[in-house]
C-alpha cells in the first residue's frame, strides 16, 4: 500500500511539473493567428469607412448650404411686404389731411311777423351754423367773380353783390330777381375741383326758397356736362329733375351744400319765389374748391 501511494504522489507531481512548465500552450497557440487576422479585419473596415465618411459628409455640407440658402430667400422676403406697407399708410396720411370749413357768420336780423312755411319735408331752422371737412388746400374761389342771371336786370340790387363778400340782410346788401324760375351764374374763371357751395339767400324773415338746385359745368350755357350737387325740387316743377333733397328754413347761418369734388368752371343756381313772397333774393355766395 505505501509502495502504491508513493508511486501517486510521483506521478501528481509529474503532472503539476508539466502544468507549470507551460504543458497547455499547444493548445492555445492555433488560437494567435486567428485574433490577428480579426484585428486586421477590424482596422482595415474601420480603415473604409473613414475613407466613405468624407463623401457622406460633402453631401450633408451641400445639403446645409441648400437649406441655408432657402432661409435667406424666406428671411428676405418678408423685409419686402414690410416695406411696402410702410408706404401705403403715408400715402393715406396724405389724403386725409383735411380742415373744417369755416366763415364769417352774419348778425341775426329779424323783420316783420314770420308768416306760415307750407312746405312738405321742411328741414327744421338751424340753431348753430353748418360744417364741412375739406382739404387744406380749399380756398374761396368766387370773391369778387363775374355773375350773371337770367334776370338781367334786378329789380333790387346789383349782381355783383352775389359775390363781394358782404352777408348782412338790409337794403343795400341783396338782390331781387322777377318772380318765377330765375337762376344766376358764377364764373370762376378755370375749370376747378369744387368741396362747397355756401348760399344765403334773404335771412331777415323765416321763409323757405322753391326749387333751389345747384349745378356746375365747364359749358356756360348748361347744355352738357352738368353736374347737379343739390336739388329740393320735390315736384320736378322746374322741369330740371326732381331732387332728393328737403327744403329748409333761411337763417343768418346760411346752407351749406357739400360739392364732392365736381369739376367745372361755371356754378349756377335756381330758386322758384318763396314761401312768403312772389321774388327771388340772393345775398351771398360762396364757391370753395380747389384750381
Amino acid at each position: 500500500m505505501r509502495t502504491n501511494k508513493a508511486i501517486f504522489s510521483i506521478f501528481l507531481f509529474s503532472s503539476i511539473l508539466l502544468s507549470s512548465c507551460g504543458g497547455g500552450s499547444p493548445e492555445a497557440t492555433p488560437d494567435t493567428p486567428a485574433q490577428s487576422e480579426s484585428t486586421e479585419t477590424t482596422i482595415v473596415e474601420e480603415k473604409n469607412v473613414a475613407e466613405e465618411t468624407p463623401t457622406v459628409e460633402t453631401e450633408v455640407t451641400a445639403e446645409n448650404t441648400e437649406v441655408k440658402e432657402e432661409v435667406k430667400v424666406k428671411e428676405e422676403e418678408p423685409s419686402k411686404t414690410v416695406t411696402e406697407t410702410k408706404e401705403e399708410p403715408k400715402q393715406e396720411e396724405a389724403e386725409v389731411k383735411l380742415k373744417k370749413l369755416t366763415t364769417s357768420i352774419p348778425p341775426v336780423s329779424v323783420v316783420g311777423t314770420p308768416a306760415p312755411i307750407k312746405v312738405p319735408n321742411l328741414k327744421a331752422k338751424p340753431l348753430k351754423a353748418p360744417s364741412i371737412q375739406v382739404p387744406t388746400n380749399t380756398k374761396l374761389l368766387s370773391k369778387g367773380k363775374t355773375v350773371t342771371s337770367s334776370d338781367d336786370f334786378p329789380i333790387i340790387g346789383e349782381l355783383s353783390l352775389i359775390t363781394d363778400g358782404e352777408k348782412e340782410a338790409g337794403e343795400g346788401y341783396f338782390v331781387e330777381l322777377l318772380d318765377g324760375l330765375q337762376w344766376v351764374q358764377i364764373d370762376l374763371e378755370k375749370s376747378s375741383t369744387l368741396e362747397a357751395v355756401w348760399v344765403w339767400h334773404y335771412h331777415s324773415q323765416d321763409r323757405a326758397y322753391h326749387d333751389v338746385i345747384i349745378q356746375v359745368s365747364d359749358d356756360a350755357e348748361f347744355s352738357s356736362g352738368v353736374t347737379t350737387i343739390f336739388n329740393n325740387d320735390y315736384d320736378n316743377s322746374a322741369s330740371l329733375g326732381k331732387g332728393g333733397d328737403k327744403p329748409y328754413v333761411e337763417s343768418n347761418f346760411g346752407m351749406l351744400v357739400n360739392a364732392k369734388k365736381a369739376k367745372g368752371r361755371y356754378v349756377r343756381l335756381y330758386s322758384n319765389n318763396n314761401s312768403a313772397t312772389e321774388a327771388n333774393n340772393y345775398i351771398e355766395v360762396e364757391v370753395y374748391g380747389v384750381n
